[in-house]
């Protein structure tokens, strides 16, 4: 994202990473976004906290599809998968994103030269919130628990603050090994379920608004393309304003995504 105003340390720039199943998201504020930048990220950042994950989802931005980055993904074992051109919805990045712009943006409305300073919290507060998809927190899901926050203490005396935890594997590791493992199983399941039946009603919620098209390699056809207008320091994509031209199918990459030469 961005770039956004310059702040004092030189950052210009938000990278957003998020956990398809938990939801958990990770902002890291840039100075440049090449593909180096990306790579550091993933590898000290990424995989030196949470491991490698199966598959990686992006755009096509030049960095994602670098040689320095898809070699990296390549030794590690992890698939390096990109969303179609002009249409980048199908990333939940990219959901996230809009979402985040309007709060980054007020940030750096109101603290032009330090907005990457309150990150942070701006990560804590989507961690710790119930997403609507899944039913818990992404902080729970993660670690079968949500953090004690600064509300909590407000509301608590903190000198007699107890975990909400059964006192039997307080002492005893191999019982709450036990019992984590079986709380975040059940969590999971849960989620996944969310997942499943929230899918559903986004599909269900598309197709009510839209008719199936299907087009024949070398079929000459109009291609829309949308216009890309500043405001501020934020670049907006409006549809309004597309170009269209004419373009030739190619080959079919499925029976949904249609190459154009």
């Amino acid at each position: 994202m961005g770039p956004f105003p310059v702040t004092q340390r030189q950052k210009q720039y938000l990278l957003v990473v998020v956990d398809y199943f938990t939801r958990w998201v990770e902002l890291f504020p840039l100075r440049t976004t090449t593909s180096s930048d990306i790579a550091h990220i993933l590898v000290d950042e990424i995989i030196c906290r949470w491991g490698c994950p199966t598959y990686i989802l992006s755009d096509n931005g030049p960095q994602f599809v670098s040689e320095l980055f898809t070699n990296i993904c390549s030794s590690l074992g992890i698939r390096n998968k990109t969303t179609s051109n002009y249409h980048p919805q199908t990333n939940m990045t990219e959901r996230m994103n809009r979402n985040l712009k309007p709060m980054i943006a007020q940030y750096a409305q109101e603290n032009a030269h330090s907005w990457d300073r309150h990150l942070s919290k701006l990560a804590l507060s989507i961690r710790t919130s119930v997403n609507e998809t899944t039913g818990d927190t992404p902080a729970y899901l993660n670690f079968g628990r949500d953090p004690k926050l600064p509300l909590d203490l407000l509301i608590t005396n903190p000198g007699t603050y107890e975990p909400l935890l059964p006192t039997s594997i307080s002492t005893e590791v191999d019982t709450y090994k036990q019992y984590l493992r079986k709380d975040l199983l059940t969590a999971h399941r849960i989620a996944q379920e969310h997942n499943e039946v929230r899918k559903m009603q986004q599909k269900n919620k598309y197709d009510q608004h839209s008719s199936k098209r299907s087009f024949k390699e070398g079929q000459l056809v109009w291609v829309s393309i949308p216009s890309v207008l500043k405001h501020g320091n934020l670049i907006l994509y409006t549809k309004d304003l597309a170009v269209l031209f004419k373009s030739l199918v190619l080959p079919l990459l499925s029976s949904t995504v249609f190459p154009m030469e």
